[in-house]
């Protein structure tokens, strides 16, 4: 058989063609001796597209295991959530009375045992620290939960940082208990001093309630019962959101109240040294203990305080909150 004249020269130039590719789509440096050789942008075309779908592939991956991570948290946070019953001690300055009747009506709405209420009038971060008063209430009700109410009557400060040793002292006297931090509500500038407990507590640990628009009364300062009822509602709504959450399901109208004590002092003395933006100074009077009785009406077993006392309109450091 006659033989094809370039069927040689097509052999050569297969051959040659196979050996560019090959080279082009090898990844990496090509030497030949001392000299490298130059390779054609043949792979950055042919493999071009790959990128695309590998992003594409990647997005579709991160997705579900976005996806999976979001149901992952749902599941963790609702893992989070304590259904022991809790005994709650709830303290601070004089708004605190009426936060703790609408807490009792969780406590009952959620089969939780007790709500301790201890209200200091006019007192603020240096009075908790510097007295033993919060660790006699802690020796004497043993909470599992522990609600702080402060903040009103030194939301003014000029500097709140002046304050966070104080605070940290206040947390460091619940030996490790989970608590909750509610901030004082909107009646001022109160931004830096809101601001100052964000950090120092986290946000987990902190409820920020100078956005909410609650009915006040005369004073317009002191939540009225309806205004303190709303504002306890908003605390329970985000309590799912807190570094410590327990059951708390509205209580729907008529649950029986849990047991609720109280515990009522006047002003605090005013402690040599404290920073006050006020040019009005005053000596408050001697603290009083509320007396104990037997009266277990509406399930309490210490009277109910009487609605603060009326304040100044604009106070520049509230005497009586």
């Amino acid at each position: 058989m006659k033989r094809h004249p370039y069927i040689d020269l097509w052999l050569i130039l297969t051959l040659g063609l196979a050996a560019a590719i090959g080279v082009a789509l090898y990844d990496g440096p090509l030497q030949i001796g001392s000299y490298s050789v130059k390779k054609a942008p043949f792979r950055e075309s042919l493999l071009a597209a790959r990128p695309a779908q590998s992003a594409l592939s990647d997005w579709s991956d991160r997705s579900d295991r976005s996806e999976q991570s979001d149901q992952s948290d749902q599941s963790d946070q609702s893992d989070l959530t304590d259904e022991q019953p809790q005994r709650f001690l709830i303290f601070g300055d004089s708004m605190t009375p009426n936060l703790a009747r609408r807490l009792a009506d969780y406590a009952g709405a959620n089969g939780h045992i007790a709500v301790h209420s201890v209200n200091w009038d006019s007192s603020n971060s240096i009075s908790w620290a510097e007295s033993d008063r919060l660790e006699e209430f802690i020796a004497k009700y043993e909470p599992t939960f522990i609600i702080v109410c402060l903040g009103s009557n030194e939301s003014f400060l000029r500097d709140p940082s002046i304050r966070v040793d104080k605070i940290n002292r206040i947390i460091e006297k619940f030996n490790g208990r989970p608590y909750l931090w509610i901030g004082p509500p909107s009646f001022g500038s109160q931004g830096p001093y809101n601001e100052m407990l964000a950090r120092t507590l986290g946000e987990k640990n902190f409820f920020r309630s100078d956005t909410l628009d609650l009915e006040r009364g005369d004073d317009h300062i002191h939540p009225i019962q309806s205004g303190s009822n709303k504002w306890m509602d908003a605390v329970m709504a985000w309590l799912p959101r807190s570094a410590h959450p327990f059951t708390a399901q509205v209580p729907a109208p008529g649950t029986k109240r849990a047991l609720i004590t109280y515990d009522s002092y006047g002003p605090p003395k005013k402690y040599k040294g404290e920073p006050t933006d006020s040019t009005e100074v005053t000596e408050p009077a001697e603290p009083s203990e509320f007396s104990e009785n037997s009266d277990n009406s509406d399930n309490s077993v210490n009277p109910e305080p009487s609605e603060p006392a009326e304040i100044p309109e604009t106070p520049v450091l509230p005497d009586s909150i």
